[in-house]
């Protein structure tokens, strides 16, 4: 250890489960930075957090916290490209990541171990000499401007953006955070200041590294990683900053005894009661907020849950606190509201507050906190392990709360210590003189006559009158309010075993007949007492339609409401009960605590038999989902656009529009009919991954084998199929957004490859995705500015591989699908320069990632359940696809991209889904040439700069509303001029111009355009269903060996047979057959 460097400490409460090492030390120039060294990781990354955020925003030019953010990606002295840190990382499997909160901006990214320490040095670079470059900065706030517009239809930003407008004008929670192009470069411009100086000059005011905060993380040595701390980030300058405080209260009169009443922009119902209190991060060791979510959150009868959901007010409800400014935080308690609980919001406003009126009449009770305590304290000490990039930047946040503890970094979240005190402190404030209500809603009060400035929502706001509050006071609930049972569920012993040197990543067939299918893969890395149980039911028919969908997944949606009541104690401890659906049959699953899962299991399949469903359970659950599907017409473009490829991935998927229509005309008989015939016919498939007993497994046989006793037919149990594109395909598929208010459209561009099992094109394919991805980013985005959503991913259905782009614009879809091609074009020539060095970077770190990394049973579970759900079995197809990615060589990628990605290709299958805004016209004011214009204007005598223009058509969504700005500005610059007639002339030539030559380039780039996809997918032929990628042998026994058993008197020769590739497992399938010969000498005896 480095004797200079200030060693703080090494002593952490971490949990049992974390197999890292950490050390706390402060560099000389006081940036305090923690260190992680994990055996285990792949990865290798680091997290920054800097204690500035927007609160700090110099008054009126909102966003320059944020903009900073975007900025310092965008080249250092030392390494002055734009894309030099993001194409380092994304060459060699890594990735970065950034946000600016109010107080905090916080950077964050991965990569494979043998390139951590230059992207390191690349990273600590932004700290020390970023550039900030005057050529970056106009391109940069257009790229934020386009993160801006994308929020502006979401309801989540729209709604936090409205609270804060209504806040105290005086404190720095009321401003405008994200920024746009208007604050950023208009205003700035207007008031005769430079941007890039005025970032320049909040960086140098505001980043200091003893503001900072450092995580790093690898499998180097704690040794290895504090010199690497000391050799790249100690020159950061500590100007000794001081750290602002916020002390002006955020909520005053203006909006305390207030309703808000939201207008959202998709047809959802909810209610927020909000509390403004005192912060909550000083008492984390006793947490008063979790103390009473314990109470108000659960679902068992006699709660405020419960009573909500029997009434059929509301489908769901939550209760969390937020940090808002240094001394004062919210607790909001959130109820999504069904129709008849939008009518009767006040009486559930009075139901919480008697819910509140009788935990605080009840008093603290310390046997309930130590309950609480003992949950949280044994779900840090078996906590999972998840991504340390994440973890690294959540802990980097942290370690700005300096009144936490070193030691308590990582278990900050778990209670400790009782105080009556600050639980009775926290409900005194949880009162009728301080709160205010925030209501969604698209019918109620029918009014809106407010507007939000920067997202433009509708709002009214309505005094809480003292009719109002006599009816809270005076309000009594037909029900009583009843505290919970004592938790049964809390285990009190562990089954562990100690992690294996041999490890084997694929689980062992241990049972298959008609009727079940039993896989089971023991921990052998994790020494963990948890097990995740999946057992995936074919029923036939089961989503053949968009009505049995949607009466399937109502149905199995109003089960696992039933279940998550009965069982909300089994969940609280940890034990994540789930029933869903696929487009085969129902799931279950449950993962929790190894030694109670058996008789948890036993309980749940008795309930899901015995389950009957009811009318008040049906109307509220009908209401969810016809909020849903009109939620998902509702979402933003970029997340929209992708739907597509399921309806290609998989027959039995349905459109969102045919889905809700189904729920609309669905009745209480269609559930109750599909209740009556759910398990008439079932195979069921079973995965365990944990440790279980050989007795569980003959237990999971039988339970599962009681759900029925008819078998299915073999062709019945075959998984989803595909729908193939032939080659030589050029399909769009258009359609028009339904949310007419959405400025923005998107673009998914996809291109079909042969089955996903075929290793060798499966391994050049994501050769390709893995060099074209940065490149993409970097001209699409960057360059050419075209949205700040561009996304480059490869998808694998049951049975293809998918390819895709997904871009997010104001532009035209069909602009920039010829840009994509532009694109492609270029980057062939791109391979024609690629080294043999840079090749095996981008070859290599593929290999690294096909190596098994789970961070937990569950992950690994998962892996191993999507295996089996594909119909594939394919267990370790990535240890097999490593041997291919070793032996693709440059040409082979050549031959491949212009096989299969080349414009006009003739094997090449594409399909690219166009989403219009509603907005967007034939030709709209981005596809003119400024530069043409300019010249034009100039011809008659009047100028404009290219800067004068942007601002113009910032601020127009139409052509005629550009040419009217355009004419507006002429004549205040010439008012002794005729410049309407030369400005319209201008855009009508320019109309006809650039309408007639998009009209020719459709026709010319020779696509198929649709826009019925139902009546396309029928024209289409469907792929073969998946098999076992290894063949049928892989469920056939061909070793086959003799044991001789001793038990009592009796000497038995006991035959097994074992599938050849589970040979190594062999001794679990002999044990489960030892047990059951056990059970049957026991039985003849």
């Amino acid at each position: 250890m480095r004797s200079f460097d200030k060693f703080i400490t090494e002593d952490f409460d971490k949990p049992e489960s974390d197999q890292s090492s950490y050390r706390m030390i402060e560099l000389p120039n006081g940036l305090k930075t923690l260190l992680i060294s994990n055996p285990t990781t792949l990865d290798s990354g680091a997290a920054l957090d800097v204690k500035v955020g927007h609160f700090s925003d110099p008054e009126g030019i909102y966003g320059v916290a944020h903009f900073c953010e975007h900025l310092l990606f965008m080249g250092t002295k030392k390494y002055p490209g734009e894309d030099d840190f993001s194409g380092y990382l994304s060459a060699h499997s890594g990735t970065y990541n950034a946000y600016t909160a109010t107080e905090d901006t916080n950077y964050f990214f991965s990569i494979t171990e043998q390139f951590y320490e230059t992207a390191l040095d690349m990273f600590s670079q932004f700290f020390i000499s970023p550039l900030i470059l005057k050529r970056s900065v106009e391109r940069e706030a257009r790229a934020v401007d386009s993160e801006h517009k994308k929020n502006l239809q979401s309801d989540t930003w729209r709604a936090y953006q409205l609270e804060k407008h209504l806040s105290n004008p005086n404190s720095p929670y009321s401003k405008f955070g994200t920024g746009n192009y208007m604050t950023l470069v208009d205003y700035t411009r207007k008031k005769g200041l430079d941007i890039a100086s005025i970032v320049t000059e909040f960086y140098l005011a505001h980043y200091s590294a003893n503001v900072m905060k450092l995580v790093l993380y690898s499998s180097k040595s704690l040794d290895e990683l504090q010199n690497l701390a000391a050799r790249y980030f100690t020159d950061i300058p500590n100007k000794n900053i001081e750290i602002p405080r916020f002390t002006e209260k955020p909520f005053g009169s203006s909006i305390i005894g207030r309703e808000i009443w939201y207008k959202p922009i998709v047809d959802q119902k909810s209610l927020e009661l909000v509390f403004p209190i005192e912060t909550q991060k000083y008492f984390y060791k006793s947490d008063p907020v979790l103390y009473l979510s314990y109470f108000l959150d659960r679902m068992s009868s006699g709660s405020l849950s419960y009573m909500l959901r029997e009434k059929g007010w509301a489908t769901s409800m939550g209760i969390n606190s937020e940090y808002i400014v240094s001394e004062t935080d919210v607790l909001r308690i959130i109820v999504y509201l069904t129709n008849e609980g939008l009518e009767n919001y006040q009486d559930i406003v009075a139901l919480i507050f008697k819910s509140l009126e009788f935990l605080k009449e009840k008093g603290p009770i310390k046997e309930y906190f130590d309950e609480l305590a003992k949950i949280e304290k044994l779900s840090f000490r078996f906590k999972d392990q998840h991504r340390l990039m994440t973890y690294s930047s959540m802990l980097a946040a942290s370690m700005q709360d300096t009144f936490i503890l070193d030691r308590d970094l990582l278990s900050s979240t778990v209670p400790y210590v009782y105080s009556a005190e600050n639980i009775t402190n926290l409900f005194s404030q949880l009162n009728l003189d301080n709160f205010f209500i925030m209501m969604y809603s698209t019918t109620k009060p029918g009014v809106w006559d407010l507007r939000e400035p920067w997202y433009d929502s509708e709002y009214t706001i309505k005094v809480i009158n003292s009719t109002f509050i006599e009816k809270i006071k005076n309000y009594v609930p037909k029900d009583k309010f009843v505290l919970p049972e004592k938790n049964v569920y809390i285990p009190e012993i562990f089954i562990r075993k100690n992690a294996s040197e041999h490890k084997i990543f694929k689980p062992t067939l241990v049972y298959n007949d008609s009727r079940i299918r039993y896989w089971y893969k023991e921990d052998d890395t994790f020494s963990s007492p948890k097990t995740a149980l999946y057992a995936f039911m074919n029923i036939p028919d089961y989503a053949s339609s968009p009505f049995e969908a949607v009466h399937s997944a109502v149905y199995v949606d109003m089960l696992q409401t039933h279940i998550y009541n009965l069982y909300y104690n089994a969940a609280i401890v940890g034990y994540n009960i789930a029933l869903g659906s696929s487009s085969t049959g129902l799931f279950l699953s449950i993962y929790g605590y190894s030694g109670k899962i058996l008789p948890l299991l036993d309980d749940l399949i008795k309930t899901i038999k015995e389950y009957t469903p009811n009318n008040v359970s049906f109307t509220v659950t009908k209401e969810k989902f016809i909020s849903s599907y009109l939620l998902s017409e509702y979402t933003s473009p970029f997340r929209y656009v992708p739907s597509v490829l399921s309806a290609f991935h998989d027959q039995f998927y349905w459109p969102y529009s045919d889905l809700l229509y189904a729920a609309k005309s669905m009745t209480f008989q269609d559930i109750y009919h599909f209740h009556k015939r759910r398990f008439s016919s079932l195979f069921t498939e079973v995965l365990a991954v944990g440790l279980l007993s050989n007795q569980t497994h003959d237990l999971l046989e039988i339970y599962f084998k009681s759900l029925t006793e008819k078998e299915q037919f073999p062709y019945q149990i075959l998984p989803s199929r595909s729908f193939a594109l032939r080659e030589g395909s050029n399909f769009v598929y258009e359609m028009v957004n339904s949310n007419p208010s959405e400025p923005n459209s998107a673009i998914l561009y996809s291109l079909q490859f042969g089955t996903s099992k075929d290793p060798r094109e499966t391994a050049l394919l994501y050769v390709v995705y893995n060099i074209i991805k940065s490149i993409a980013f970097d001209q699409l985005r960057t360059k050419e500015q075209l949205g700040y959503v561009v996304r480059t991913s490869v998808s694998s259905s049951n049975y293809l591989l998918t390819f895709f782009f997904v871009l997010q614009s104001i532009r035209d879809p069909f602009y920039l699908e010829q840009r994509i091609n532009a694109l492609l074009y270029k980057f062939a020539a791109f391979l024609d320069t690629l080294t043999d060095d840079e090749f095996k970077g981008y070859v290599d770190s593929l290999v690294t990632l096909t190596y098994p990394n789970f961070n937990n049973i569950q992950q690994e579970s998962v892996a191993y359940a999507n295996a089996i759900l594909t119909g594939f079995y394919d267990f370790d197809y990535d240890i097999y696809l490593r041997g291919h990615f070793q032996n693709v060589t440059i040409k082979d990628v050549k031959d491949f991209f212009m096989k299969y990605f080349y414009p006009g290709a003739p094997n090449r299958k594409k399909l690219s889904f166009h989403l219009r805004s509603q907005a967007l016209e034939f030709v709209s004011v981005h596809d003119l040439s400024p530069i043409r214009l300019q010249y034009y204007f100039k011809c008659h005598g009047l100028d404009i700069t290219l800067s004068e223009y942007y601002s113009l058509v910032e601020v127009s969504s139409l052509l005629a509303d550009l040419e009217e700005e355009i004419i507006n500005f002429f004549k205040k610059k010439y008012p002794n001029k005729d410049v309407s007639s030369i400005v319209t002339q201008a855009f009508k030539y320019l109309k006809e111009l650039y309408g007639k030559l998009k009209k020719d380039s459709i026709k010319d780039y020779g696509a198929v355009h649709f826009t019925d996809l139902a009546a396309f997918r029928n024209s289409l032929r469907l792929s073969p269903a998946p098999l076992p990628y290894r063949g049928y042998l892989f469920f056939a026994a061909s070793i086959s060996f003799m044991v001789t058993v001793c038990f009592g008197n009796w000497i038995i020769f006991y035959h097994f047979s074992i599938p050849p590739d589970l040979v190594p497992l062999q001794n679990v399938i002999i044990a489960q057959r030892m047990h059951k010969m056990k059970r049957e000498i026991k039985k003849s005896s």
